[in-house]
């Protein structure tokens, strides 16, 4: 398996629903409460009504901010506490997010990728996939096709795709089956400072 070491840093400002200088950008159509139940009803294995660990392997997107979601430290993810989460974004009228990434395998610039922001499944309905192809320093401005530029708030699943000769040289593991996963949220450490950064 080919060592990956991937720097994901996530930088730029953020546009609310009703800035002055900006039009303004609806929110996503998104029902905490229901997303929420989606999550737990697709994820929870064993029945319990929470999501550990194991079972936020299969939900990079929340897995990437597990400690964040978990607000009484019992190391799970309940209904409550990701609805909770989610309502945040709504209260702070967040439109979209306008963000920069930048991408470095091995050290070096990760260039002419295609980077894909794929909403989380229980979020599939309420806010939309966002693209971009990396530059030479590795950096993608990724864009929805729901909002003039950047992206909704939303937890995603991120693939990294880049190929040679037609085959793909990103693992599956970072591609079709990723691993990699990221909260875009005006909240997010990622968006208000260079400090999120994701080795592999």
């Amino acid at each position: 398996m080919m060592r990956l070491r991937l720097y994901l840093v996530i930088l730029g400002c953020v546009y609310f629903a009703g800035c002055s200088r900006e039009p303004t950008v609806d929110l996503p159509s998104l029902v905490p409460d229901e997303a929420a139940a989606k999550a737990v009803e697709l994820l929870d294995k064993d029945g319990d009504g929470l999501l550990g660990d194991s079972e936020l392997q299969d939900s990079p997107g929340l897995k990437s901010v597990m400690k964040r979601l978990d607000s009484d430290g019992d190391r799970k993810v309940s209904q409550s506490e990701l609805s909770s989460h989610m309502n945040q974004w709504l209260e702070m009228q967040i439109g979209a997010v306008p963000a920069t990434f930048m991408f470095t395998l091995k050290g070096k610039p990760l260039a002419d990728a295609t980077i894909t922001f794929v909403p989380e499944p229980f979020l599939e309905d309420a806010i939309s996939i966002a693209e971009g192809v990396t530059n030479a320093s590795g950096t993608v401005f990724p864009s929805s096709s729901a909002v003039k530029r950047g992206m909704q708030v939303g937890f995603y699943r991120v693939k990294i795709s880049k190929k040679a000769n037609g085959t793909e040289s990103i693992p599956a593991q970072y591609n079709e089956n990723t691993t990699i996963g990221a909260e875009v949220s005006s909240a997010s450490p990622a968006v208000n400072s260079i400090g999120q950064q994701i080795k592999l």
